[in-house]
């Protein structure tokens, strides 16, 4: 094992870091779990009704947020990635399944929700499966600089963390699978003091579980160690030792030294702090209000079930005759209707329900998660706009967290393009399935899949704002339908592919299925494998130049590719006069300005659908010199 300074020195360094975390997480960390008590609805007489305030307002916030998939795209960096960064939205969406992300977004948006901020280790690369093992951290495990902002600070570094780490456990043969060193010189037995241990036992605690008396011994003993992730010679490493600071079991270099492993999500940040505000941080007093309230209001139905009375008792002797008894007589010496009545008591008022309401709806603004977000009818009167204008208002409020989660989705595909290029040399290479126009397919990728001439850049995307967003493109583009239906001008195969994808929503290679390339299409793209080497390429007269303008246009900016589209270009207009002249000697109308050349202009409804012989045919010209 390699160290880059003394091991003493290390292990000083390690448990001072740790002590210092430790004194800001473990207040924080002991609140949240005694809140796990309220969110599990467990915290409580058993005599008595719990409130569920939080439970809702939390599981409403999340699943708007977890429902809201953000999608990610490549867009490339240089003209040479283009081929390449295709590839790329296929391999991300492959992998997305693979690395189980629906369960580790679930779970990164659940620490986040309920401690404020969630952290995602982006440590390790499974070799086996060729792809980034992603690991969403337990909280309640977690130590952090407390002086940070953000795990990697902003783009010119302040704020950022100058070490960090978590407790885990593992048994000696995952250790020696893991190639760690030192084993034997480890203490057997799972620490009681450890923070998993304790949250482990908080967590039981919460859900009114058996807590385990006796700690398991033998091969399947947890070994509690702590992983701890540092600077030392202004270089980041990763330490692994035992609790009690004396024995180092793994040293490892960072192999990425700009930034930290990991991702930092948060919901309701506050600038200069890690964790910002959660949601049990707003809604916790009022749940115990409620439940104050909730529980005085049900004793007082019970005692209005068993209520109390006034009696006389020269009338009623002994009293045992006041006991409860069906069909039971009991005999009395004086008047009957003065001899027992009942103690009046105060009413329920009115308040107590305003305070309730308040108590409500103060949580729901505070959240966003209205009545109507969790699914339930409001019981006051609404009109349909009014209605409207609430639901949209609530979900601007969610989809403000949604594009603060994008921060660090963005983040997280950043490094996982990062792991691709470190481990996925140029000898390693796998299969990944797509769904092509003609059904699945499996392409193979190798390591100069991602060897860029510069990183693509990376977007998010919100689902439910892209749909919003394609909804409002869609009818747009209908009314635009309606405006160019007569124009003869307009380039009907491109529109209706624009429709397809817009108004239909097919995918590119659903609309490459419905309109097939086109023999000017498939000439065009040949075309342009000569042009991006700066060879000349000869025009025919009988091309559809508008169908090759739009091919050409994705060609590299040789001096070739410009002559020749400018030779396209001089090929229309030499047409449109061509034909000008032939209906003037023929004494038809001249073609009205704006208008396409008579081999496309009177067939509107065929333009840039490949290739015909002009109406008349023109004399031979060159444009190309």
């Amino acid at each position: 094992m390699t160290l880059p300074k003394s091991e003493s020195d290390i292990k000083t360094q390690i448990k001072l870091e740790y002590n210092y975390a430790y004194q800001y997480m473990n207040p924080r960390r002991i609140q949240v779990l005694d809140r796990l008590r309220l969110f599990s609805n467990q915290r409580r007489d058993k005599e008595l009704v719990g409130d569920t305030t939080l439970f809702t307002v939390f599981q409403t916030v999340l699943s708007q947020l977890y429902e809201d998939r953000l999608s990610v795209t490549f867009e490339p960096g240089h003209p040479d990635d283009t081929d390449k960064v295709d590839v790329l939205g296929d391999v991300a969406k492959y992998d997305f399944d693979k690395m189980d992300m629906e369960q580790v977004e679930y779970d990164w948006d659940w620490y986040t929700a309920f401690w404020g901020a969630g952290f995602l280790d982006t440590s390790e690369w499974n070799s086996k499966k060729k792809l980034m093992a992603p690991s969403v951290i337990d909280n309640a495990t977690f130590l952090i600089d407390p002086d940070c902002t953000l795990i990697n600070g902003d783009a010119r570094g302040f704020g950022a963390a100058r070490y960090w780490g978590r407790e885990i456990t593992f048994t000696k043969a995952q250790m020696r699978k893991r190639k760690f060193e030192n084993i034997d010189n480890l203490k057997k037995g799972e620490d009681a003091s450890s923070l998993q241990y304790l949250d482990k036992q908080q967590r039981r605690s919460a859900q009114n579980l058996g807590q385990s008396a006796d700690m398991i011994y033998g091969e399947n003993e947890n070994i509690p160690l702590l992983e701890w992730w540092t600077i030392v010679g202004n270089e980041k490493w990763l330490f692994t030792t035992d609790l009690t600071f004396q024995v180092i079991v793994r040293a490892m270099k960072a192999q990425d030294q700009d930034e930290w492993p990991l991702e930092h999500r948060k919901l309701f940040p506050i600038p200069g702090d890690p964790f910002g505000v959660s949601i049990p941080d707003l809604v916790e007093d009022k749940q115990r209000a409620k439940s104050i309230l909730t529980n005085l209001g049900l004793m007082h139905a019970k005692a209005d079930l068993y209520p109390m009375y006034v009696y006389d008792r020269n009338s009623i002797s002994p009293t045992t005759d006041l006991s409860f008894a069906f069909n039971k007589w009991i005999p009395s010496d004086g008047p009957v209707t003065a001899a027992v009545q009942p103690l009046p008591k105060q009413p329920i008022g009115q308040l107590v329900s305003y305070i309730m309401d308040t108590i409500d709806q103060a949580a729901q603004r505070a959240t966003a998660a209205t009545a109507m977000q969790q699914g339930v009818t409001n019981p006051t009167p609404r009109s349909a706009n009014e209605s409207v204008r609430v639901f949209n208002q609530a979900q601007d409020r969610i989809s403000t967290g949604v594009k603060i989660f994008a921060w660090s989705e963005r983040g997280f595909w950043k490094k996982w393009l990062k792991q691709y290029k470190r481990f996925f040399v140029s000898a390693n290479s796998k299969f990944i399935r797509i769904e092509g126009p003609f059904g699945p397919k499996f392409i193979k990728i190798t390591g100069d899949s991602f060897d860029f001439e510069e990183d693509p850049d990376i977007y998010i995307e919100s689902k439910i704002l892209s749909d919003a967003a394609n909804q409002d493109a869609a009818q747009r583009l209908t009314a635009f339908n309606s405006l160019v239906a007569q124009d003869q001008t307009v380039n009907r195969r491109y529109l209706n592919k624009k429709n397809a994808k817009v108004i239909g929503g097919f995918d590119p290679s659903e609309v490459n299925r419905i309109f097939p390339e086109t023999p000017d299409e498939m000439k065009a793209e040949q075309e342009n494998y000569s042009l991006d080497k700066n060879k000349l390429v000869k025009i025919d007269i009988n091309d559809d130049h508008n169908a090759h303008l739009l091919i050409h246009a994705k060609a590299d900016d040789t001096k070739a590719a410009i002559v020749h589209i400018e030779a396209h270009k001089r090929a229309i207009m030499l047409q449109r006069q061509q034909q000008q002249q032939a209906s003037q000697a023929q004494g038809q109308p001249q073609t009205q300005p704006g208008a396409q050349p008579l081999s496309t202009a009177t067939t509107p409804n065929q333009q840039g659908q490949g290739s015909a012989p002009a109406t008349q045919a023109p004399t031979p010209f060159n444009v190309q010199q």
